[in-house]
């Protein structure tokens, strides 16, 4: 069983209002992935929290590069929590940036005491990331969001309302894609090999934005498939409701027509062992 090394900061505030941090270093281990890609030993971060309750809502987003939008990020999900009357757990994976995400992520997981925030040694990708980020899902329902904020925060006490009618998921149906043509022309061609290869059907207009029972979330976990989250809820063929949102116009993207010919070639790999 692979061991992850947990860093837990506590923070202290000196007379002249400066936070000192003292690391204290743990191991722990989780239950390993089940996709082709290998897995790397990971560092997070976890701020002090002691004795709280379970958060009703947890969510989980991968990051790569995302050090001009967690700060909107953040703060636009404390306002949705505080409309809706909740603490979310929030889970933020940093898939081996290039930038300062990783020490935004430090610092904003220092002052919150419900941030926790995990980091990729090497760029896995956005699927494995979101992955890693489930297996410390508390919530009884599970948000799963890009970081780039084109997945919008706002839309999520709509998801949670239509979860009331007793359905496992509920999935955010994009009404306009906002994306540039380079994107939208390497989302046309993953789409096309998925469904005329490999016979695999996806809406266009879905992809990982949604609220998620944590039942279903565990169904997946514990599932031999975790290569693409989509298609992994899929399988588990849970009641699926969907709810037309917004699509905003992403401030970065690193999803190429290169990485989603790789995502298709791994799908392809994983169908064919199991066929």
């Amino acid at each position: 069983v692979p061991l992850d090394t947990l860093l837990l900061a506590r923070s202290t505030r000196g007379t002249k209002h400066r936070q000192e941090q003292s690391i204290e270093r743990v191991l722990i281990s989780h239950q390993p992935f089940n996709s082709s890609t290998p897995e790397p030993i990971p560092h997070q971060l976890i701020p002090p929290s002691t004795h709280q309750p379970a958060p009703l809502i947890t969510i989980v987003s991968p990051v790569y590069n995302g050090e001009k939008t967690i700060a909107q990020l953040l703060q636009r999900l404390d306002a949705v929590a505080q409309t809706m009357g909740e603490t979310f757990q929030i889970i933020l994976v940093d898939d081996a940036s290039t930038d300062r995400s990783w020490a935004i992520l430090q610092n904003e997981a220092a002052k919150r005491g419900n941030l926790q925030v995990q980091g990729n040694s090497t760029n896995l990708g956005q699927h494995p990331s979101i992955f890693r980020g489930l297996v410390a899902a508390k919530g009884d329902f599970i948000v799963v969001m890009d970081g780039d904020l084109q997945d919008q925060p706002e839309e999520i006490p709509a998801l949670y309302r239509a979860m009331q009618n007793g359905v496992a998921v509920v999935l955010a149906r994009r009404v306009s894609r906002h994306d540039g043509r380079p994107k939208k022309w390497a989302s046309q061609v993953f789409y096309y090999v998925l469904h005329g290869v490999f016979g695999i059907k996806m809406q266009p207009e879905v992809a990982n934005f949604g609220l998620y029972r944590k039942s279903v979330i565990d169904a997946v976990l514990q599932s031999d498939y975790q290569a693409f989250f989509p298609l992994a809820i899929q399988k588990v063929k849970p009641q699926i409701a969907y709810v037309d949102v917004e699509h905003a116009p992403a401030q970065t993207s690193s999803y190429t027509l290169t990485k989603r010919l790789r995502l298709a070639w791994s799908i392809l790999r994983h169908e064919a062992r199991h066929r």
